[in-house]
């Protein structure tokens, strides 16, 4: 899952050094390096863990329909599901199968607007 920096099998590696009898510096540092390989090795647990409860979740919402796309995965569907989700009711806002076609399109220049007048130009 990390985008930068070491390989899942350094970390890993890193988190199977032993101690050595080297300078105290050294050992610090070592003993910091294990303890911070260990610490990432266990954040990308917990990540793939909630990464599988979350993708759970959201195949059983509303938004299971994204998952099939191309790009989103469980993250990006819940982020959807989330915005789109109002105690007002997000079918107002959500666009419907006819949304193009029930669109009113924008007045064309010169074309008389609902207040009788022109539409002016948009193009800048």
């Amino acid at each position: 899952m990390r985008a930068v920096g070491p390989t899942g099998g350094q970390v890993d590696q890193v988190t199977r050094w032993r101690s050595r009898d080297e300078p105290l510096e050294l050992v610090i540092a070592r003993a910091e390096a294990v303890r911070l390989a260990k610490r990432v090795t266990s954040l990308d647990e917990e990540i793939a863990a909630n990464t599988a409860t979350l993708k759970t979740l959201v195949t059983q919402s509303r938004a299971a329909g994204l998952l099939d796309k191309t790009g989103i995965g469980p993250v990006t569907a819940a982020i959807a599901l989330t915005a789109w989700s109002t105690p007002a009711g997000s079918a107002q806002r959500l666009p419907s199968r006819a949304w193009p076609a029930s669109t009113p399109s924008p007045p064309r220049q010169g074309t008389p607007c609902a207040s009788g007048s022109t539409a002016a130009a948009t193009d800048a």
